[in-house]
C-alpha cells in the first residue's frame, strides 16, 4: 500500500501512533507500506519511534512548500484532477498544511510508477493527506481508503482553526464531500466521527477505532520508576492546546484548595506532554509540567503516577486514543470531561474511574478532594483486572487486522 501521512516518525505525538502502530502490525500481516510524510515539517519528534517501523519500509519525508507557492501548487494539482479551484482568500486550502499537497502527490507518483501498490490509505488530520490521495486516486485509477483519526469540518472545534469565509466554508464542505464519496471506504477511530456525505451507516464506512500495543507495556521497564509516595500525583499525558487549556481545570483546583477540601501539600497535579503558547500554568497551584517526553517515557509516566487525569473538552465526544493505555496501566481515572464523552464512557463501563462534568468547578474540585481521600486512606490502587481485560480486547495489532480486511477488499475490487 501506498501511505499518505503527514505525522510519521521521527514525528511524535498522539497522531502519529494510529499510522506507526497499522504499519507496523500490517507487516507482520503480509501488507508492505510505502510511507509518503512530512520531513522536518512538525515541531514535536520522538526519535524512539523509528525503532517500530519495519525494516522494508520505505518511507519518503518531503520538504513542505511555503506561500505563495504553496497556494499555487494547490491551484495547479486542483486542475490537474479535474477539481475545483481553491476559493479567493488568504489562507492556505484546505488547511494550514497545503503546502506538503504538491510534494506528496509528486513523490506519490513517482512511488506508484516505481512499485505499483494495490491500494492507496491516507490518514487525517491534515487534510491534505486526503486531498493528495484524492489526486493519486483520480490520476492513477488506484482505489483508496481514506482514514479519518478526527472529525473535520463537522468537529466542533474546528471552527476556531478554520475560516469563516463563505467560498471557503463552503468549498471546503464539498470537498470534504468528494473526498467520502470517491474513497472506496472511509475507515473513522470511532463511531463519534461524522462526515459529509457519509452516513454513520453507510456500508463503505468502516470503524476501525484507536487501541493499545501490549508490546509497549510489556514487562516491568515501564514500571521500574518508584512512584512518588509523598502526595497524591495525578497525571494527565497529552497535548494541551487552545481548546484543551486546562482553565476549567485549575477554576476547580482553585476552589478546592480556597475551601479546604485539598490539601496542597499532599497533591500534585502533573502535566506531561507539549504546550502549545496559547496555554499559561499558574505558577500559585501544586501543578508540575514536564514538556514534551518521547512515547516509552509517557508510559513510564503514566505507571508512575498514582491516578490519571483524562481532561477533554466538552464539545469532543470523540475517544481519544490516550484513554486505551491510561486503561493499560491498571490505574485509576479520573474523567473530567462531558458525561456523553465516548472515553469516559468506556472508563465507567470497565470500572476503572470516575467521571465528572468538567464544565462544574465545584463537582470537579469534590471529585479530585474524593481521589485525595482514597489516597490517604490507602484506598487508591490500581486494578490488574482492568488492564487485563483492555491488552486483550483493545490490541493494535487486532486493529490493523481488521485495516488489513478493509485494504485487501478495496485492492481486489481495484483489480475487477
Amino acid at each position: 500500500m501506498l501511505v499518505l501521512a503527514f505525522h510519521f516518525p521521527p514525528s511524535g505525538g498522539g497522531g502519529v501512533q494510529r499510522t506507526l502502530k497499522h504499519v507496523r502490525y500490517l507487516h507482520d500481516g503480509g501488507i508492505d507500506a510505502t510511507v509518503i510524510a512530512a520531513g522536518d515539517a512538525f515541531p514535536i519528534r520522538d526519535e524512539t519511534l523509528l525503532a517500530e517501523i519495519p525494516a522494508s519500509t520505505n518511507v519518503v519525508r518531503t520538504g513542505v512548500l511555503r506561500s505563495p507557492a504553496a497556494e499555487e501548487g494547490v491551484a495547479a494539482m486542483l486542475s490537474l484532477a479535474g477539481l475545483p479551484p481553491a476559493p479567493e482568500a488568504n489562507i492556505l486550502w484546505p488547511d494550514l498544511r497545503a503546502g506538503w499537497l504538491v510534494p506528496a502527490v509528486s513523490e506519490g507518483l513517482r512511488a506508484i510508477a516505481a512499485e505499483s501498490p494495490d491500494v492507496i490509505y491516507s490518514t487525517q488530520p491534515p487534510a491534505t493527506a486526503h486531498l493528495a490521495a484524492l489526486v493519486l486516486h483520480r490520476i492513477t485509477g488506484i482505489h483508496w481508503v481514506a482514514d479519518f483519526r478526527d472529525a473535520w469540518t463537522r468537529d466542533p472545534l474546528f471552527a476556531s482553526y478554520g475560516s469563516s469565509v463563505p467560498e471557503f466554508v463552503a468549498a471546503r464542505n464539498s470537498l470534504e464531500e468528494t473526498i467520502t464519496s470517491e474513497a472506496k471506504f472511509v475507515t473513522v477511530a470511532d463511531d463519534s466521527i461524522d462526515l459529509r456525505g457519509l452516513p454513520v451507516n453507510g456500508e463503505r464506512r468502516v470503524t476501525i477505532g484507536n487501541g493499545v500495543d501490549p508490546a509497549d507495556f510489556a514487562g516491568e521497564i515501564n514500571r521500574s520508576r518508584p512512584a512518588d509516595r509523598s502526595r497524591l500525583r495525578l497525571s494527565h499525558v497529552g497535548t494541551l492546546h487552545h481548546a484543551r487549556n486546562g482553565a476549567s481545570l485549575f477554576q476547580a483546583l482553585r476552589l478546592g484548595l480556597d475551601s479546604g477540601r485539598l490539601d496542597a501539600g499532599k497533591l500534585e497535579v502533573r502535566f506531561v506532554g507539549w504546550a502549545t503558547p496559547a496555554v499559561h500554568l499558574p505558577n500559585d497551584l501544586p501543578i508540575t509540567a514536564t514538556g514534551y517526553v518521547d512515547h516509552s517515557e509517557a508510559i513510564a509516566e503514566m505507571s508512575s503516577a498514582s491516578a490519571l487525569l483524562f481532561y477533554e473538552e466538552p464539545e469532543r465526544k470523540a475517544v481519544t486514543g490516550k484513554i486505551y493505555e491510561y486503561l493499560a496501566t491498571g490505574l485509576p481515572i479520573l474523567c473530567a470531561t462531558a458525561p456523553d464523552n465516548l472515553g469516559a464512557s468506556l472508563a465507567r463501563q470497565l470500572g476503572a474511574g470516575v467521571c465528572v462534568d468538567v464544565r462544574d468547578p465545584a463537582a470537579t474540585a469534590a471529585a479530585i478532594a474524593e481521589f485525595q481521600g482514597a489516597w490517604l486512606d490507602g484506598r487508591l490502587r490500581a486494578r490488574p483486572s482492568v488492564r487485563e481485560e483492555v491488552l486483550r480486547r483493545f490490541s493494535r495489532r487486532d486493529r490493523a487486522a481488521e485495516l488489513a480486511d478493509v485494504l485487501r477488499q478495496a485492492a481486489s475490487t481495484c483489480e475487477d
